[in-house]
C-alpha cells in the first residue's frame, strides 16, 4: 500500500481533509498529525452520502465536507490539503486514470480543496488490518457497489491483483467469476472482508457468501483449504485507513486513533487506537504446492471405508426402518466379542447410561438430519420471444375496454415542474462609437446649391458620411473661386477605419466631383469597434429545449410516483403546457450567459395495467407454442406515442413475452430430493433452455452430509427467465 503523493508540503503541523468516493458513496473526516505522540488524530468525519451520478458528485462531496465541518471540535480551522481515497478501479499503472484524475481536479476547484495524495481503497484497508493484527495480510478484499463489485486478492501481504466485475443477481457468481480472473490452481485465502458505502447494506452480503457453497461445484482451478470466513468493514475503519495511510506518508505517525482526546476537548472520549508496527512474518509461500492428501483429506473418496452401503439405501428408502436400524445398534452391544468387564454394578450402570446417551444422540442427529434442512432452487431459464406489435387506441373519455377495436380507456394525470437553467451564450455583437469630423462642401456650379441633414458624402475608399444639419453653399465666383461652407459630419457606422485624416475629399450625393465636392478640414476622430458576447436566437433555442426535456424527466418521475397499484405509466405519451417563461436577456442583448425561468405543466397518460395485460392476453395467448406456458408476469411492454386528437391517444405498443417450458416441478423435485447440490445441479442442465441454477439449504451440514433435504415438501423450486 503507497500514498501516491501529488506534492506534499514539509509542514506537518496542520488538519487535512480525507475524502474517500466510492462508486454511489462519498465520506470525508478531518485529521492532523500530534508530532509529540507520534500518531493519527481523526478529529471529525460525516457520515456517507450517496451520489447519483457525475453531475450531482461535487454537490454530495460538498454535503459530505460540510457535515464534517459541523462535527469540527471549536477552534479547529477548516483545512484545503486533502488526501484521497479511490476504488482500484480508478488507477492503471500507479496513476489515476486521465478520466478519473478530471473528476478529482474537477471537484478541488470546485470546493477550493488542494490535491495532496491518494491511496488505493483496498489496499489502504489493508494495511489498517494488517496493522491491527501485527500479521501479513491472507484475504480477498471485496468492494460492493450497486453496479460493480471490486475484488482485490492479498496473499501473505502481497497485492496478487485487482479486477472489476459487474454485479449480477448471484453475488456468489460475481465472487466466483472475480476470483477466476487470479486463480492459478493454488488455494485461494479462506477469509472475506467485504465493504460498502453504508454499513447496513452488508449484512445481506455477508449472509449471500456465508450460505455459499465454496467447496463443491467451483471451477477446477479455485480451490479452497476450508469455507472463507466472511468479515465486514465497517465507513469509520475506512476513514482511519485512508487517514492513516495519509499521515504514515507525510509524517513520522506510529498510531491513528478516532475520537481520542485533542487539545481543543480537555473531556476523554471513547475512541479506537491503532498502533502502527512493522510487521516481520514468518510465513513463506510454500515453493511446492502441497496436497489436500499431504494433510491427511480424502479427495474423492469415502472417509469411512467400512459403512455398510446398504444399509444406507435401505435407511434413505425408507423412514420408518429409520428407527428400528438404530434401535437395532444396542443388539450389538450383546454380539459375541462384546464383553464389558467393570469392577462393580455401579461401573456398569455408568457404562450402560453412556452408551443410552450416545444412541440418543446419534438418534437425534440423523432425525435433524432427514427433516430439519430446507431448501430453495432457483432455476433460471433462457425464454422463447414471443413478439407482438399493433396500434392500439387510448381513450380518456371511455368507460370500459373494446379488445376487439383495440381500444382501452385511459387517463391523464397532470403536474407542475418548474426549474431555473443557466447557460454560457456562443453569440457575438460588434458595439462602438462613430467617427466624427469637420468638411467644407465646395460648389463650382453658377448657382446656389442647398444640402439637407443626412446627405451622404462617400471618399475615396468607399466609407461614407452624412451631414449633421442642413446647409447652402453659394454659387462659384470663378472656374478657380468656388463657392464653399463648413459642415459637421458623422460616419455611417462604427469603427475606427472612419477615423480620416485631413484633407481627404468626397464625393457629395450624385453630383460629379467636378461641380461640387468636399474636403476634410481636420483629422476624423472617435471611430472605434469591439466585438461583445451576446445573447443570440440560437442559444435561446437550446436553452429552452434542454430546460424543457429536463423537466419532463422530472414530471415523468412524479407522474410514476403518484401512479396506484394497479396503473401503468405510458411512457412518451406527455403532453406540455407553458405556464411561465422567462428569459434573462432578449436576443441581441450584451450578456456571457443566459438564465431561462421555465415553469411547464405536463400531462402523463396512464391505463390500467390489467387492461393493458387483456389486451397483450388477446395478442399473445393463441400465438404461445405447444410446451411453453404463457404467464402475464413474463411480459415486457414498450410504447411509442403515434398520434392524439381530442381525448383518444394512438400508442404503438409492443408486447414481448419470455415463454418458460411447461415444466413438472414436482418430477424435478423428486428427481432431486436428498441429492448432493453438484448432482442435483447435473440433472438441471438436462432441463431445456437451462442457463443456471442456485441452490440454498438451510441449514447446511458439513461435507458429504450436505445434501438436498430428504423431505420432498422440504424443497422449493422457483423457475424465472434470464435474458
Amino acid at each position: 500500500m503507497t500514498l501516491i503523493k501529488f506534492g506534499l508540503d514539509s509542514k506537518n503541523q496542520e488538519y487535512y481533509w480525507t475524502l474517500i468516493i466510492e462508486e454511489g458513496w462519498v465520506q470525508s473526516a478531518i485529521w492532523k498529525i500530534n508530532e509529540e505522540k507520534e500518531e493519527s488524530v481523526v478529529v471529525a468525519t460525516s457520515s456517507p452520502v450517496r451520489w447519483e451520478n457525475d453531475e450531482n458528485l461535487i454537490e454530495t462531496s460538498d454535503t459530505s465536507l460540510s457535515a464534517t465541518i459541523q462535527n469540527l471540535p471549536e477552534g479547529v480551522p477548516e483545512p484545503s490539503k486533502t488526501v484521497f481515497g479511490v476504488p482500484s478501479s480508478w488507477v492503471t499503472e500507479g496513476q489515476i486514470s486521465p478520466g478519473y484524475l478530471e473528476k478529482i481536479r474537477h471537484i478541488c476547484s470546485k470546493l477550493s480543496l488542494e490535491p495532496t495524495g491518494f491511496v488505493v481503497l483496498s489496499e489502504a484497508i489493508a494495511f489498517l488490518v494488517k496493522t491491527k493484527e501485527e500479521s501479513s495480510l491472507n484475504a480477498v478484499v471485496i468492494g460492493l457497489s450497486a453496479n460493480h463489485l471490486e475484488l482485490s486478492v492479498f496473499k501473505f501481504g502481497k497485492l496478487v491483483g485487482s479486477t472489476k466485475v459487474a454485479r449480477s443477481v448471484s453475488l456468489f457468481d460475481d465472487t466466483v467469476e472475480g476470483l477466476s480472473r487470479f486463480a492459478d490452481g493454488s488455494p485461494i485465502p479462506s477469509r472475506f472482508l467485504i465493504y460498502d458505502g453504508k454499513e447496513g447494506e452488508l449484512d445481506e452480503a455477508k449472509e449471500a457468501l456465508v450460505s455459499a457453497d465454496w467447496l463443491d461445484g467451483l471451477p477446477e482451478n479455485i480451490k479452497f483449504v476450508h469455507s472463507p470466513k466472511v468479515e465486514t468493514i465497517d465507513p469509520n475503519d475506512k476513514v482511519l485507513a485512508v487517514s492513516l495511510a495519509g499521515s504514515s506518508e507525510i509524517g513520522k505517525v506510529k498510531s491513528v486513533v478516532m475520537g481520542a482526546k485533542s487539545e481543543f476537548n480537555d473531556e476523554e472520549k471513547d475512541g479506537e487506537k491503532v498502533k502502527v508496527v512493522e510487521v516481520v512474518s514468518n510465513i513463506k509461500e510454500p515453493e511446492d504446492e502441497v496436497s489436500p492428501e499431504e494433510f491427511g483429506f480424502v479427495r474423492d473418496g469415502d472417509v469411512s471405508a467400512n459403512v455398510d452401503e446398504e444399509r444406507i439405501k435401505v435407511f434413505e428408502k425408507n423412514k420408518a426402518s429409520i428407527v428400528s436400524r438404530l434401535i437395532g445398534l444396542k443388539d450389538l452391544l450383546s454380539l459375541p466379542g462384546f464383553k464389558i468387564n467393570a469392577p462393580g454394578s455401579r461401573g456398569k450402570k455408568t457404562l450402560v447410561f453412556g452408551f443410552s446417551a450416545f444412541f440418543v444422540i446419534v438418534l437425534t442427529f440423523l432425525v435433524v438430519w432427514w427433516f430439519l434442512p430446507k431448501a430453495t432452487v432457483n432455476i433460471f431459464i433462457s425464454p422463447r420471444i414471443l413478439q407482438e406489435k399493433d396500434t392500439i387506441s387510448v381513450d380518456i373519455n371511455a368507460v370500459k375496454s373494446d379488445l376487439d377495436a383495440k381500444v382501452i380507456p385511459g387517463n391523464v394525470k397532470k403536474v407542475n415542474v418548474d426549474a431555473s437553467k443557466t447557460k454560457s451564450t456562443t453569440g457575438t455583437k460588434v458595439i462602438g462609437d462613430k467617427a466624427k469630423g469637420v468638411v467644407k462642401l465646395r460648389n463650382g456650379t453658377p448657382t446656389d446649391v442647398s444640402f439637407s441633414a443626412g446627405t451622404v458624402l462617400e471618399g475615396s475608399n468607399g466609407l461614407k458620411f452624412s451631414l449633421d444639419e442642413s446647409v447652402s453653399v453659394s454659387a462659384a465666383i470663378s472656374p478657380t473661386s468656388p463657392g464653399n461652407s463648413s459642415v459637421p459630419v458623422t460616419a455611417e457606422a462604427i469603427g475606427s477605419e472612419y477615423n480620416l485624416a485631413k484633407d481627404e475629399t468626397f464625393k457629395v450625393s450624385n453630383y460629379p466631383k467636378s461641380e461640387i465636392d468636399a474636403i476634410s478640414e481636420s483629422d476624423f476622430s472617435g471611430g472605434t469597434s469591439r466585438e461583445i458576447a451576446a445573447v443570440s436566437e440560437k442559444d435561446v433555442n437550446i436553452l429552452k429545449e434542454e430546460l424543457t426535456e429536463e423537466l419532463k424527466n422530472e414530471a415523468e418521475e412524479k407522474i410514476k410516483s403518484i401512479l396506484l397499484a394497479n396503473e401503468i405509466f405510458i411512457e412518451g405519451a406527455v403532453t406540455s403546457n407553458v405556464l411561465k417563461s422567462d428569459f434573462s436577456n432578449k436576443v441581441g442583448d450584451e450578456a456571457s450567459t443566459l438564465e431561462l425561468s421555465l415553469s411547464l405543466e405536463f400531462g402523463g397518460l396512464v391505463v390500467d395495467e390489467l387492461e393493458l395485460d387483456n389486451l397483450a392476453s388477446k395478442l399473445l395467448e393463441d400465438e404461445t407454442p405447444q410446451g411453453f406456458l404463457y404467464r402475464r408476469e413474463q411480459i415486457d411492454k414498450t410504447f411509442k406515442l403515434e398520434s392524439q386528437k381530442d381525448s383518444i391517444y394512438q400508442i404503438t405498443v409492443s408486447f414481448v413475452a419470455n415463454l418458460l417450458p411447461d415444466l413438472d416441478i414436482d418430477d424435478i423435485t423428486s428427481k432431486i430430493v436428498g441429492k448432493t447440490p453438484s448432482v442435483a445441479s447435473e440433472f438441471l442442465q438436462t432441463i431445456p433452455g437451462f442457463k443456471r441454477a442456485e441452490i440454498h439449504i438451510t441449514p447446511r451440514f458439513p461435507g458429504k452430509l450436505g445434501t438436498l433435504p430428504k423431505v420432498k415438501n422440504n424443497i422449493s423450486i422457483e423457475v424465472s427467465a434470464v435474458k
